[in-house]
This record gives structure tokens, sequence and C-alpha cells, in this order.
């Protein structure tokens, strides 16, 4: 009855996300749509959007997972925070490293300021 329900809690963090998997893939068709008018920031967008959606999928499977893995027969309030912790600082250190390509993407070929 357990992957019953972890697939069931699966499916629903997956309908939770619906919103933002959408976003990213209307995002990704229009990065690929205007890559001819500016080939290395769509380059640079299309890299940490797809990363981005890579991002959401894989972290939503493990955080559905991987903490029962840890996780003793009878519930430890320790284990479940140290597991979180460190699942928490791998997700936001890897959206982090996607954003930053979305600064770089921002700031690529863009004109330096006109003086006078």
């Amino acid at each position: 009855m357990e992957a019953t329900t972890k697939w069931a809690e699966l499916v629903k963090s997956f309908l939770e996300q619906l919103p933002s998997l959408l976003t990213f893939a209307g995002c990704i068709i229009f990065v690929i749509i205007r890559r001819k008018s500016y080939p290395k920031v769509s380059l640079i967008l299309l890299v940490a959007l797809t990363l981005g959606l890579i991002h959401e999928i894989v972290f939503t499977v493990i955080y559905n997972w991987v903490p029962g893995w840890f996780q003793p027969a009878t519930y430890n309030l320790v284990v479940a925070r140290n597991v979180n912790l460190v699942l928490g600082f791998i997700t936001n250190a890897s959206a982090a490293a996607i954003m930053s390509l979305y600064l770089a993407a921002v700031f690529t070929n863009r004109q330096p300021p006109q003086s006078g």
C-alpha cells in the first residue's frame, strides 16, 4: 500500500506544479521561435529553461521518495529535519545555478551606454 500512496502523492505534486511546467514549456517554445533574432541569448535561455524544467521534475520525484528511504520504521524528527535540510540545500544550490544562467542571458549582447 505504501507504493500506491507514494504514486498518488507524486501525481498530486505534479498536478500542483502543472502551471509552472506549462509556463516552462511555453517559454521554451517562445525562445525557440525567437532564436534567429537573438541567437546567443536564446541559446542561454533555452539551456536555462530546459534545466529549470528538469529541475522541477527531478526534485518533485526526489522530495516524494528520498525522505522515506532515510526514515526508520518509527518517525524520527531529527532524521526528517536533517534529510530535508540536505535536500533543501541541494535544491536551492541547483536553482541558484540555473538562475545565474537567466542573469547571464539578461546581460548578454548588451550595448555599452553612450557617453555624452
